[in-house]
């Protein structure tokens, strides 16, 4: 077996995509172990539950704070959760949103969100917390008020 130096430049006079092989990384591969026997103890069924749950609980808490995601047939219904802008600028709303250290994107016009099992309770009210700061949320949170309804 060449190793070394030689070996290198030995790869490197190559055109093939052997060039571009390297070792595992085997860092990751452990905590990748790791992280995946979660589900050989909790069990997919738990999880997937549990999903279920968060996102009910953020449709719900973004809904109060004026920002109505997409509705989505049950069966049609992810952990990901979208929420369509309007004529809000989806840059400008990431961003105020980031800066509250919600993690989220824009797609296609709407605001996309997602929650997993180690998400809890407290992560939903935070970014209910966020969306009701933002302009938006804002001024849904004061119609509510000037026409008496609370949440």
């Amino acid at each position: 077996m060449e190793g070394g130096p030689r070996a290198l430049r030995r790869l490197l006079r190559t055109d093939t995509a052997s060039r571009f092989d390297n070792s595992i990384s085997w860092l990751a591969a452990v905590g990748n172990e790791a992280a995946l026997s979660l589900f050989d103890v909790v069990g997919a069924d738990a999880i997937y539950e549990r999903n279920r749950e968060l996102a009910a609980a953020l449709r719900s808490s973004l809904s109060e704070a004026g920002w109505a995601p997409i509705d989505l047939a049950d069966a049609n219904q992810s952990s990901i959760v979208s929420v369509p802008l309007g004529d809000a600028d989806p840059a400008s709303v990431v961003a105020a949103l980031q800066q509250r250290s919600v993690v989220c994107a824009a797609r296609d016009g709407n605001l996309r969100l997602a929650v997993h099992f180690y998400n809890d309770e407290d992560d939903i009210a935070r970014v209910a917390k966020s969306a009701l700061g933002s302009g938006r949320g804002q001024r849904a949170q004061d119609a509510r008020a000037r026409t008496g309804h609370r949440r």
